[in-house]
């Protein structure tokens, strides 16, 4: 089946002119594209000086707390100084007023410091009586026997002779009672005995071997243990000569 739509001719129609114009942007749209960048650098710079400020805010609150931190130091270290240097004094105190002096053997002063010794002359070389040296530091050369020619002796009040060396003197060195450990004399100091020095050059030390002592272990390990045993043994004794008593009712 066949549809018809129209019957008649077409008309021929002229075709229309086309001409191409180029396009030209707008003022107006060229004015809003800089104005927006106008704004981006703005808020750009803004933010910009923002973070540079809120840095140096930082910086400046980091400076402040050092410095504080270094003023608390410098003031920790001074209280510090104080405090050492008020107990260093203390302590110079308390050895002064425990010192006892060897003229007139009162506490609280040493003999250079007396008062009553300053009348006796010391304070001058035993040896050649100058006041500008000690005895110790002196170029004269010292005969045997005359080294205290000019010394004078604060328990009989003679020349010749130290408190120490006197006979008179039953203390000597040890004001407070006491001798030598060694040779328990009065007139010398324990370092300065001489048997001490002779037991220390003389005594010889003598390796020994044992089969029950292991490869570690030293001579005075095993004299250790040799005097544990003695006493052992000597405590073993005494126990064994106290007899129990019998007692009858």
């Amino acid at each position: 089946m066949t549809r018809y739509t129209k019957l008649e001719k077409k008309k021929y129609e002229k075709a229309a002119g086309f001409n191409i114009k180029p396009l030209q942007p707008d003022k107006e749209v060229e004015q809003d594209d800089s104005k927006i960048k106008e704004q981006k650098n703005k808020r750009k710079f803004r933010e910009e000086k923002l973070e540079v400020n809120s840095k140096l805010e930082k910086n400046s609150k980091k400076k402040l707390k050092l410095n504080k931190e270094k003023i608390k130091k410098t003031e920790d270290t001074e209280i510090k100084s104080k405090r050492s240097e008020k107990r260093r004094q203390r302590r110079i105190k308390e050895r002064q007023n425990k010192t006892i002096c060897f003229g007139c053997r009162k506490k609280g002063h040493s003999v250079k410091d007396c008062p009553e010794a300053k009348e006796q002359g010391v304070g001058m070389c035993y040896n050649c009586s100058s006041t500008e040296h000690i005895a110790k530091d002196c170029k004269k050369p010292i005969k045997r026997g005359d080294e205290y020619l000019y010394a004078k002796c604060f328990i009989c009040n003679e020349q010749g002779h130290l408190s120490r060396q006197c006979l008179k003197n039953e203390r000597g060195l040890y004001p407070n009672g006491g001798t030598c450990r060694f040779c328990s004399q009065v007139t010398h100091l324990a370092k300065d005995c001489t048997l001490k020095n002779q037991a220390i050059g003389t005594s010889v030390v003598v390796g020994k071997l044992d089969l029950q002592h292991g490869a570690d272990d030293d001579d005075f390990h095993i004299q250790v243990l040799e005097m544990s045993e003695e006493k052992l043994n000597t405590i073993k004794s005494g126990k064994n000569k106290f007899k129990k008593k019998i007692v009858k009712f």
